[in-house]
């Protein structure tokens, strides 16, 4: 699925060095189990086909706005011995989540940034535990070195980012590095509504506007609430 193509190309990207070392290993956890259409749910999860039903659509999203194919790879990407060791925690909670089998639909804003919203259908408590890994791992890993396929260096930057709440939990988080001299920002907005984890992700070359991040994070979580009250 798509998201699961814009998260394992993020953990490619860690290969060598995190700033903080502290953590030596990654934790050990087991990957939550999406619901499969079939399967009964609680009035706090949503079903996969519910999921879908609330997936935006372009029709959803102000004028200006327009669908991106999804031309990303099947492919669940992977990370080297040393990508773990070095920067355990992220490492592990972006292959965890791009292991899992989401539900999502890309778009291009009007200002011509990368939007993808995803979907995981999951129980409660494993949506709860996924967005503490991500805060987690923000905290332990802030600074990485990578080097790019030609083997040209360079520094990833990982921050919080301010985000307002929306629905039960939210975290958000800022990527940031600077390739041949354009830098590339990547906002990461989870929002929790039960067991339903949406992901907002926004790439941009250059400077990028959280609000726009915001903007599809409030009207994904209001079609949610409307599709599975």
């Amino acid at each position: 699925m798509r998201l699961r193509g814009v998260l394992a190309t993020a953990a490619v990207m860690v290969t060598v060095g995190c700033a903080d070392a502290g953590h030596d290993r990654a934790d050990t956890v087991d990957q939550p189990a999406p619901h499969g259409d079939g399967q009964q749910t609680s009035a706090r999860e949503v079903s996969a086909a519910k999921a879908k039903d609330a997936l935006l659509t372009v029709t959803d999203l102000p004028t200006g706005w327009s669908a991106k194919p999804d031309t990303s790879s099947s492919a669940k990407g992977s990370l080297d011995d040393d990508g773990d060791a070095q920067c355990p925690k992220y490492a592990a909670v972006i292959r965890k989540t791009a292991a899992m089998d989401d539900i999502s639909a890309g778009f291009v804003s009007p200002s011509g940034t990368d939007v993808v919203e995803g979907i995981l259908p999951l129980t409660e408590p494993a949506a709860r535990e996924l967005v503490t890994e991500y805060s987690d791992a923000v905290t332990a890993c802030q600074k990485m070195t990578s080097t790019t396929a030609d083997g040209v260096p360079y520094e990833l930057y990982l921050t919080a980012l301010s985000f307002p709440k929306l629905g039960d939990d939210t975290f958000a988080l800022r990527t940031t590095a600077t390739l041949s001299g354009i830098t590339i920002n990547v906002d990461l907005a989870l929002i929790r509504r039960g067991g339903a984890l949406i992901f907002v992700v926004q790439t941009a070359r250059g400077a990028i506007d959280t609000a726009t991040t915001q903007d599809v994070g409030r009207r994904a979580l209001a079609k949610m609430n409307a599709v599975a009250p």
